[in-house]
């Protein structure tokens, strides 16, 4: 009985442990529990569709050293983050970069979005096009330096925190592309 007992337990501790490391499924796109950037470890924070007139876009997903539901404590920390974006459909890299400038417009002041022009036209210069599938990757570093990676190939970066808090405000600030695919990164 004794040994009954402790194989329940012995059990049941390896099923709680493969349930908060197993990756989540979205939409047939695996969705890692952790990240590596750097050589630091990145817990995924929340995960969800983006969906544009009824079709869905990408999935997108937000990792951060620890959980949080508060957008403004995300977009002021100085630490790293990452957002994935898998592509559930083709998207021309014009299509990106538009996406990629409404979004810092509608989030920013006009006095900071003119401040932050050339820093969008770079990071904007990265993008590809692409087919569906593809892992767009985009690290805010501790360091200021904001990176992109397509399909795990570092496309370029761009520095300055004020650069990071406006890309990063595309999904996290008060104008995001939908307030669904915030809530589910912030896991609301």
């Amino acid at each position: 009985m004794k040994y009954k007992l402790m194989a329940v337990a012995v059990c049941s501790a390896l099923l709680l442990l493969g349930c908060s490391t197993s990756p989540k499924m979205i939409r047939d796109t695996t969705v890692p529990q952790t990240i590596f950037i750097k050589n630091n470890e990145l817990q995924l924070n929340g995960a969800g569709i983006r969906e544009k007139y009824l079709v869905e876009v990408y999935v997108g997903s937000l990792y951060l050293s620890g959980k949080s539901s508060d957008a403004s404590q995300i977009l002021s920390s100085q630490s790293d983050k990452c957002i994935t974006l898998k592509t559930l459909v083709y998207l021309s890299k014009e299509t990106m970069q538009a996406a990629i400038l409404n979004g810092i417009v509608k989030n920013v002041s006009d006095d900071e979005f003119e401040s932050l022009q050339g820093d969008v036209d770079t990071f904007n210069s990265f993008f590809i096009d692409t087919d569906k599938n593809t892992m767009f990757q985009i690290n805010f570093l501790a360091s200021g330096d904001t990176e992109l990676l397509i399909n795990q190939k570092k496309r370029g970066s761009v520095e300055g925190f004020a650069f990071q808090k406006a890309l990063l405000s595309i999904w996290l600030g008060d104008k995001p592309p939908t307030e669904t695919i915030k809530k589910a990164m912030l896991n609301l």
